[in-house]
């Protein structure tokens, strides 16, 4: 039993690491996306560089948000990529220390769909949704297809290739409910208003 010895469990002292991501994440918010992460804690931290692709291969830089150097507390940062490419967009943070040591991210796939933006969770807004004169219908979509229908679903009134808006003249049109349809041949979505 004196010949036995164990090997490789020596103790070591581990540096702990430069930067502690807690978190990496991101959203399609109307026609940007916006990303968000945090620090637990920050030693010698210069800057994070803000990489985009369009593969999840070739990433690029598209900004630079500065580090706080060195913090042993949560700190919270953001960036908005207004230009995002339509289709699936990769995102990951390149961390880099004052000596320029680098350390990359986990990376963030957000899918953004050009014309999708949204109003409220809406893609169409009519207003006012009582009325005895006109009413205004507010959208986020390009070339879009208006159709204003009664109650009995006949059309009273179409506007074509329109953009952002149209005020739709309600003065003439008899008292009761109506529907206004709005679509740009992909997606579609009805409001209604009442004609006093």
């Amino acid at each position: 039993m004196d010949d036995i010895r164990i090997v490789g469990e020596q103790d070591q002292a581990v540096a702990p690491l430069p930067v502690q991501l807690m978190s990496f994440k991101g959203s399609v918010q109307g026609a940007n996306v916006n990303l968000t992460w945090a620090t637990a804690q920050e030693l010698d931290n210069d800057k994070f560089v803000v990489e985009r692709s369009l593969d999840g291969r070739s990433f690029s830089e598209i900004g630079k948000v500065t580090g706080r150097g060195n913090s042993s507390t949560r700190i919270n940062y953001t960036f908005t990529d207004t230009n995002p490419a339509e289709g699936i967009n990769y995102y990951r943070l390149r961390q880099v220390d004052f000596d320029g040591a680098e350390e990359t991210s986990n990376v963030v796939a957000l899918q953004f769909k050009g014309t999708q933006h949204t109003l409220n969770g809406n893609i169409a807004k009519v207003y006012p949704t009582i009325t005895s004169s006109d009413v205004t219908v507010s959208f986020a979509l390009r070339n879009a297809q208006v159709t204003v229908l009664n109650a009995n679903g006949q059309q009273v009134a179409q506007y074509g290739n329109v953009n952002n808006a149209v005020v739709v003249p309600a003065a003439h049109l008899h008292p009761g409910i109506y529907f206004v349809k709005v679509s740009d041949g992909t997606q579609q979505q009805t409001q209604r208003f009442v004609k006093q």
